[in-house]
């Protein structure tokens, strides 16, 4: 999730905007001195920057911290994997491959008639959905 799917307009924001707003009206006005009128007039503006700052470091720090550091599916055509669960042809069994030190865990299906064994080695050479198709060797996968 991006920083473009956080909508400004929220009650966080509101929020901000109402306690920045009478921190500094209270500010202009008793600490400063100034009129009740010449507080709005500066307290309105100045409330608005502290209630835009507060919003981007808001986004900086929690919006990125949800991002991935895993790889697409579609990205690991041509990843080796291990069979953990027996593929025969025609059946979905699963295999494992490590992306970005992640271990990850999918089903798989044989991309062909051929069967594989708990423990074997094969290549991702497509997807379907969340399921990998698995072939004996990388083949011609990187000719695509």
């Amino acid at each position: 999730m991006g920083a473009e799917a956080v909508s400004f307009i929220s009650p966080l924001t509101l929020a901000m905007f109402v306690g920045a707003f009478g921190f500094l009206g209270i500010v202009f006005k008793s600490g400063m001195k100034l009129s009740p009128e010449m507080s709005m007039m500066l307290a309105t503006p100045s409330a608005l920057l502290v209630t835009v700052l507060l919003f981007w470091v808001f986004v900086k720090v929690f919006v990125s911290s949800e991002s991935t550091s895993l790889t697409r599916t579609e990205e690991c055509v041509g990843a080796e994997a291990e069979v953990v669960s027996k593929i025969e042809a025609g059946r979905i069994g699963s295999i494992a491959y490590v992306d970005k030190g992640a271990r990850i865990m999918l089903p798989a299906r044989s991309d062909g008639d051929a069967a594989f064994n708990r423990g074997d080695r094969v290549y991702i050479s497509r997807f379907e959905g969340n399921t990998a198709f698995v072939q004996a060797n990388r083949g011609n996968l990187w000719d695509a």
